[in-house]
């Protein structure tokens, strides 16, 4: 016999390092596993609410309510004339289209504004800012009398 050599056995410590990391991995895979599947458990108990603050539930609570809520009665025409009219023309769904036509040019005259643009640039987009603004004015002037 002899004395034993140090590292003599190298692959017991390749051996022993494997099962540190391997038991590691798998101990952390477990508990891993195991926290989710509470999670999934109780968000299944409780319909995804037990995560919810109070005040997060509240507010879920209300736009639950009003989604859920009939819509006001419609606006009768008025007694006037020229006002009727006027009704007839911002109840049509013409009247709709057309301005949520004009909202989206609109949104692309905003988004086209560069910085440095040129000077013909910036006198384009802002008479069609002046424009867009006169529309929607005149929108809103026309629904107020006609409604």
């Amino acid at each position: 016999g002899g004395q034993p050599e140090v590292e003599r056995r190298p692959y017991n410590a390749l051996y022993f390092i494997l099962f540190v990391v391997l038991f590691a991995l798998f101990l952390t895979n477990l508990f891993v596993g195991v926290v989710i599947d509470n999670f999934n458990e109780i968000k299944e108990a409780q319909d995804g609410w037990g995560f919810l603050t109070d005040g997060q539930r509240a507010w879920s609570d209300s736009l639950k309510e009003m989604a859920s809520m009939r819509a006001m009665r419609l606006a009768s025409p008025p007694v006037q004339a020229w006002r009727g009219s006027v009704f007839w023309a911002v109840t049509q769904p013409e009247f709709e289209v057309l301005f949520m036509a004009l909202i989206m040019i609109n949104v692309g005259f905003m988004a086209a504004n560069q910085h440095p643009g040129s000077d013909e640039l910036a006198e384009t987009l802002q008479t069609a800012n002046y424009t867009f603004t006169s529309l929607f004015a005149l929108e809103m002037c026309l629904k107020v009398v006609g409604l």
